[in-house]
């Protein structure tokens, strides 16, 4: 950085993103980050009657 002098790797700081990430999506019961929520319906689609 001009500024302050900081020096950074864009692949170090990349491949860090992509752990994070990794790591937060395969818990055991999802991070819930990065998909819906399939417990509820928010489509507004009518649902067949149970037989």
């Amino acid at each position: 950085c001009g500024n302050c002098s900081w020096h950074g790797d864009a692949d170090l700081n990349g491949a860090k993103m992509i752990s994070l990430l990794g790591q937060s999506v395969s818990l055991p019961r999802g991070s819930g980050y990065l998909c819906c929520n399939l417990s509820t319906d928010s489509s507004g689609l009518l649902q067949s009657p149970a037989l």
